[in-house]
């Protein structure tokens, strides 16, 4: 139980890496941009999409706490410094997006605001990971350093760099797939660039973690397998990445540092497993109560592909539009709106009903939709109910995966029905 629910925080952290992470590289690419159209193309780039790339460092935070306390309750005094600076910088960020995509038009303060705020967000972020790497001042399991003390060595600093120039890439690939033309061309040459700072930070940080960690690395064969088969994909994502900024094939780029992003994630998880936080936290003696790890696997399975439907669906253009031209599109679609209204009305007689032309066939479609859901739902409630109960710990060894089982039946349906109804 300790380790699916490591690997499911893994799972959300890595995504929130790549779904946000380009959102904050592009903030950060907004800094070094002069023409103030471009720049509000920029964050109507990321207006649709940012809070929902957040949601996932939300499930991050949130599975820490309910299912690694002790970690949890640690890690937070040990870092509060750079975790309440990246707080603030992503309500700024968020802040400055909404304010500049509802007025239509960028506003320098707020457009400056929101490239800082992006900017500090992200380095903050990879000083929180060096922090953790490095290691923690620890008596037991008590916090004794101070509020600066995950900078010793040095190496978050490494690492907050870092993680700025894998954003700044990923901002540049998003550019890349979504402008044409000269624009086009410039998100190119940043991201060639920054390819090879990347990497190079990159191998700096992973060459120097054995050496700036303090905790006691051990090598098994499986994590030499594991290392190696995260470098070559992480070799494999960037030279692709590069390939597809020279080549013009729109998508690949990102999905190339996408790729390298999840490699790299793995590959760190996999040279401190089974630690959480160095030198001496580890999963399993961090890790909650078998009830609550259960608890929380099936609400964050049923959450997962809940959040990541979205995603799925989503249909985004390839430009971003203007504010004049979004607000003539929501003139337009108003006044359709109001001319069908008015041509309903004059066509369909009193005593007709609306609701009775809806086919009989899409009605019957939304009841089963949501039969099929309740139905899925249910035997998981239950399930968790009988878990809790201390009168069924001898049916321990098969009630947990009875529940797991239950969970994944449940994520199925409601990914096809929903997907279907959304289609």
């Amino acid at each position: 139980m300790q380790f699916m629910m490591y690997l499911m925080l893994l799972f959300g952290l890595a995504l929130y890496v790549v779904m946000d992470g380009f959102d904050l590289g592009i903030g950060t690419l907004s800094l070094f941009e002069q023409d103030e159209h471009r720049q509000f193309e920029m964050v109507e780039h990321v207006a649709t999409v940012w809070d929902a790339n957040e949601s996932w460092i939300l499930l991050v935070a949130m599975g820490l706490w309910g299912a690694f306390p002790a970690a949890y309750g640690t890690i937070l005094p040990a870092l509060y410094v750079p975790l309440v600076t990246m707080l603030i910088a992503l309500v700024v960020r968020g802040f400055g997006t909404e304010v500049i995509s509802q007025r239509g038009r960028y506003q320098r303060p707020w457009g400056i605001a929101w490239g800082v705020a992006s900017l500090v967000a992200a380095f903050t972020q990879g000083t929180v990971i060096g922090g953790v790497l490095a290691g923690l001042a620890l008596h037991g399991d008590t916090f004794t350093g101070g509020p600066f003390s995950f900078l010793h060595s040095g190496y978050a600093l490494l690492t907050g760099f870092a993680t700025v120039a894998l954003y700044t890439l990923a901002g540049a690939a998003w550019l890349y797939y979504k402008r044409e033309g000269r624009e086009r061309d410039r998100a190119a040459r940043q991201g060639r660039v920054m390819i090879w700072v990347t990497a190079a930070l990159s191998l700096a940080c992973a060459l120097l973690a054995p050496v700036a960690t303090s905790a006691h690395l051990t090598w098994e064969p499986a994590k030499v397998a594991v290392l190696v088969w995260t470098v070559v994909l992480a070799a494999g994502g960037f030279s692709a990445a590069y390939a597809g900024f020279r080549s013009r094939v729109g998508l690949l780029p990102f999905a190339g540092v996408a790729t390298a992003t999840v490699a790299g994630v793995a590959g760190v998880a996999a040279m401190f497993f089974p630690l959480i936080a160095a030198p001496s936290i580890n999963l399993y003696h961090a890790a909650a109560a078998p009830n609550t790890l259960v608890f929380l696997l099936v609400a964050i399975g049923v959450i997962i592909p809940v959040t990541l439907q979205p995603v799925r669906l989503r249909r985004l253009p390839r430009q971003a539009a203007s504010g004049d031209q979004r607000r003539r599109d929501r003139l337009t679609l108003q006044f359709r709106s109001m001319t069908q209204m008015t041509t309903d009305q004059t066509s369909l007689s009193p005593a007709t009903d609306p609701a009775q032309d809806r086919p009989a066939k899409g009605r019957a479609g939304g009841r089963l939709r949501g039969a099929l859901i309740a139905i899925a739902l249910l035997p998981v409630l239950a399930a968790l109910i009988l878990n809790a109960q201390a009168d069924f710990d001898p049916f321990g060894t098969w009630i947990n995966p009875v529940v797991l089982i239950l969970t994944a039946a449940t994520v199925a349906v409601i990914w096809a029905v929903t997907g279907k109804n959304q289609r």
